[in-house]
Formats: structure tokens, sequence, C-alpha cells
């Protein structure tokens, strides 16, 4: 990981230090060491009572992790994959994020759509845990006809992310299906609706087991600019009938945002000012971005789970040690290293970063947060980060 990400671990130890440690008079400096000090730590096994832990019920709509607030979260820096429980349908759903989809490189983000779980029964009860240590969330869910255990993560080698369900008998039928949603800014603070409605998302099958959703974008006159997400469901393994694996990847292009220069004029409507920019320099085209990514992680097989989990061993091994906090409020604690883990889902030395608040996660995140007075939330949300 860059210096720029090890800077900000390092700023969030210091900033919890002086946050919560008491005032005291100054003192003279400690004379300098040359010792080095080393953290032999067992991350797994530390961070386990760390972990993010869920539990709801079907009939109290009170307790679902059902926004961004309460939602589980995997990333990679430029893709992301949300778990959250969906209000309409009253099932789980797996929300879909990219970092660098906006509107001609243009500030607010674009909602892109997100993984819908068809069950054969209604939901009862459910059950998740996101694991700090390997960036993954796993769980179960318990309908009327039966269980589906679940494994999600965003593969930290690839750009995909990977759904996995285990149904019981009973919900052998359960599916994921690919939902758009509509490219309209949840907030029009920065874009005119009219000028800017973008048409609706063309969805279809592309065979081989692959859903596709494209969506072109109205800044580019020229039709060339937009996003499409790549549904690919894997065949089953021998001795794994009812077992299904899902592969999801968004792929975008959006040339240079200064190759729009008449989108300057439009203006921010509280401020007045010009929007910023946002450079995209994503080459090729979108649909054939999306098929490779999710064919490739496919061809990984086994060793896609493999080599993300050795990611998130270094990540911690040889990356954090130099980060390692313990202290005796086992929350402030905890609330430190899910941000670690957060910054391992968030930030790449070749990524985007996290140029709104929001990096690969939830596309409304940024608009929320700024109306949220300052404070800490059930999942480790910082507001105004």
């Amino acid at each position: 990981m860059g210096p720029t990400t090890r800077a900000m671990r390092l700023a969030v130890a210091a900033l919890l230090a002086g946050t919560f440690t008491s005032a005291a008079p100054p003192t003279a400096a400690p004379a300098p060491s040359t010792a080095t000090a080393t953290a032999n730590v067992s991350w797994p096994e530390f961070l386990r009572r760390h972990d993010m832990v869920w539990a709801w019920e079907g009939g109290d709509n009170r307790t679902w992790p059902a926004s961004w607030q309460t939602a589980a979260w995997c990333g990679n820096g430029v893709h992301g994959l949300s778990p959250l429980v969906d209000h309409a349908t009253a099932g789980l759903r797996f929300e879909l994020a990219r970092t660098d989809v906006w509107s001609c490189g243009y500030a607010p983000r674009l909602p892109i759509g997100f993984l819908r779980l068809r069950t054969a029964g209604a939901m009862v009860r459910g059950a998740m845990r996101q694991s700090l240590s390997n960036g993954t969330v796993s769980g179960t869910l318990t309908t009327t006809e039966g269980t589906l255990r679940f494994r999600a993560w965003t593969s930290a080698t690839h750009p995909a992310s990977v759904v996995e369900l285990r149904p019981s008998a009973g919900e052998r039928g359960a599916a994921l299906e690919l939902v758009a949603e509509p490219a309209f800014a949840r907030t029009n603070q920065f874009l005119d609706a009219d000028r800017m409605r973008n048409p609706p998302p063309q969805c279809s099958s592309a065979g081989g087991g692959v859903s596709l959703c494209t969506q072109r974008l109205a800044c580019d006159p020229s039709g060339h600019s937009g996003y499409t997400t790549a549904l690919l469901r894997a065949s089953a393994r021998a001795g794994a009938a009812d077992a299904q694996t899902y592969f999801v990847s968004v792929g975008n292009h959006q040339p240079t945002a200064n190759m729009y220069p008449n989108l300057a004029a439009v203006t921010d409507q509280n401020s007045g000012q010009s929007p910023p920019l946002h450079r995209t320099d994503s080459q090729g085209n979108a649909t054939a971005e999306a098929l490779a990514n999710v064919r490739a992680a496919a061809a990984e097989g086994n060793g896609l789970l493999e080599q993300h989990l050795d990611w998130w061993r270094g990540f911690y091994t040889s990356q954090s040690q130099n980060s390692f906090l313990s202290i005796p409020d086992t929350r402030l604690e905890g609330f430190y290293h899910i941000q670690q883990s957060k910054v391992g889902q968030a930030m790449r030395p070749d990524g985007v970063g996290i140029t709104d608040q929001v990096g690969p996660f939830r596309a409304d995140l940024a608009v929320i947060c700024a109306r949220e007075p300052a404070g800490v939330n059930g999942t480790g949300w910082p507001f105004q980060m």
C-alpha cells in the first residue's frame, strides 16, 4: 500500500489518540530509541472480536440493515458491494457501486443497480457477519420454505465481486437477478435534470449464464459514454448441485471530463459555483470490459478466493504492523480497526481514490452524510470523513 494510504492510517491513529486521552501538562520528550516496535499479533484472532455482526427479524423492519448506515460493505478501491435488506421486497439485495461512475466525469455519482435475491419463501429472520481480517461478509437467511447461506466479497485482486449461495432443499430455486437503477442523480445539487436526463438502462442476456445492463449517458452527444454491469452465474461444481456462485462487475467508459466544456456552465444551485471535475480515463467499450472481468474472475476458480485471502493477510501482516492499536475501551478500539479495514476496502495505490467520501461504496453516502450531525453510527461510519 502506498505512502498516502499509510499516512491516512497514522492520521486516524493520531486522531483517536488526541481525541480520547485526557489532557496533561507538557513533559520533556523521551530520548530517541533505536529499537523497532513490532506487534506480534494473530490478526484473525484479534480482529474477530471487532467483526460487525447483524441479526434481524423479518416481521420487524426496525431491525433490518436496510441503509448505508447499517449495511455491510465490500470493496477493492474501485468496485464495491453492500449486502442489505430491501424494504420494497422484504428480501436480501446486494447494492453495486463503482468509484468512477459519474455523469461524464462530473459530480454527483450515479446509481448503478443491485442484485436481488429471489427466494421461494418469505423472510423470517437473517444474520450476517463482516470479517475485518479477510474482507468477506457471510450470513444466513431463513425463510418460510428453508434456509439460504451466503458469502460475498469484492475481490482484492480482480475487478469483480462474488456472491455464493448455499440453499437448503426448500430454497433450491433461489437465485440472484440483476436490477438496473435509472441513472438519475439522487440529488439535483450539481446537475440540471432536464438537460442531463439519461435514457433508461437496457438489460439483456449475453448467453452462457451472463446478464447485462447497459446505461448510456446523455452528456455525451456521440452516445459512446456509459457503463455496463455484467452478472455471470457459474456452473455448479460436481457434488455441489445446489450451490451457486455469481460474479459481477461494472465496466465504465467515460472520456475525460474536460472534453465536455459546455457542462462547465452547469452550476451548483446552492452556491452558484461550477461542479467539480472528475477525471475518468477508462478506455474502450464498457460492455466488453464488464464481460471480460466476470469471465476472467470465473476462470480463476478457487484461486480467486485464495488470492483474495492472501492479499488481506498481507494487508495486516506486512502493511499494518505499524498501525496496530489496542486500548482499554473495546468500542473505540473496534472503531479504529473498522476504519483500517475500510481503508483496505476503499483504496489502492493505483486506484481512483476516495474522491467524494464514498469510495467504492454506495453512491448516496456523501449526500446523506452532509445532512447528518457529526457522530459515529452502528457500523463504524464516521460522518464527514
